[in-house]
């Protein structure tokens, strides 16, 4: 005769079976997806509390990588100091011109709403020896506003390159740049684009004469094809992966 089975006994028996009856019921009742997420971080949990995290370990790797990448900047700003006065005053003999400036683009802050600013500032200049009232105006354009020269920086984008040769003439730009250096004695020059590795534009060479028609545009675009690649190379920063640990 069959003995019926004790109340322990159907409890052990069902213990057995509950786990494999309770997964389907939990992924018709919840989703595979969110059975799978829970699982993951679940996992995570205890990965976090088998091998904690020091925060403070992260903060100062962060800040090493800061310090090395501002330390590699600092060299290659060095090796800038060194190299562009060079490849400036080469350009200013090859093409006769009287000045010659390296205006380099910069952020300067953000404005309430979080728009950063846009400025210019001359980096490094060279100027013809023995010219009669001819002196250094780099200090004239420092921290400038790309918004007072809109007109000349969307012809270097769209064109190339900006070249005037009278300034006086009528049909160049009205641009505040043209009239200070009208100021400066200037009568002819051009603005010529330096360009950062993701091909924006991170400078301009702006080559300049006390003569009008004193120079050729077609010169100046070629000895400056020969070196914006040279300017590209020297004035490329830092990236992330120079500063890795």
């Amino acid at each position: 005769m069959d003995e019926k089975l004790t109340d322990q006994q159907v409890t052990s028996e069902s213990n057995k079976f509950g786990l494999f009856t309770t997964i389907p019921e939990l992924v018709s009742r919840y989703g595979k997806t969110n059975i799978l997420f829970s699982v993951i971080i679940l996992l995570l949990i205890v990965n976090l509390v088998s091998n904690p995290i020091s925060f403070s370990s992260i903060i100062e790797r962060w800040n090493d990588k800061q310090v090395i990448i501002h330390k590699q900047g600092i060299i290659k700003r060095q090796m800038a100091d060194l190299a562009i006065p060079s490849i400036l005053k080469d350009i200013l003999h090859k093409v006769d011109a009287d000045r010659v400036m390296l205006m380099e683009f910069h952020n300067s802050g953000n404005n309430v709403a979080g728009l950063p600013f846009y400025h210019f500032t001359a980096t490094y200049e060279e100027i013809r020896e023995g010219v009669p009232n001819l002196d250094y105006v780099g200090e004239q354009y420092h921290n400038q506003s790309t918004g007072d020269y809109v007109l000349l920086i969307n012809k270097m984008i769209n064109e190339g390159s900006y070249f005037f040769s009278d300034i006086d003439n009528p049909s160049n730009l009205q641009s505040k740049a043209l009239k200070r250096m009208r100021a400066n004695g200037t009568m002819c020059g051009g603005f010529y684009p330096v360009y950062a590795p993701e091909g924006n534009i991170c400078g301009a060479i702006i080559i300049s004469s006390l003569t009008a028609n004193g120079l050729s545009d077609i010169q100046c675009s070629s000895v400056m094809s020969i070196y914006s690649l040279r300017f590209l190379t020297i004035l490329d920063g830092v990236s992330k992966k120079d500063g890795k640990l």
